[in-house]
């Protein structure tokens, strides 16, 4: 598993960023991920 620990790779401003962009794509294009 190469990224097993990426979260610890970046920083904490950079996983919010990727988690936001993430979570927004996901809300945007599958029903199954709105909260």
């Amino acid at each position: 598993m190469p990224y097993q620990n990426i979260d610890v790779a970046l920083s904490p401003a950079d996983v919010k960023a990727v988690k936001d962009a993430f979570d927004t794509a996901c809300s945007r294009n599958s029903p199954f991920w709105s909260t």
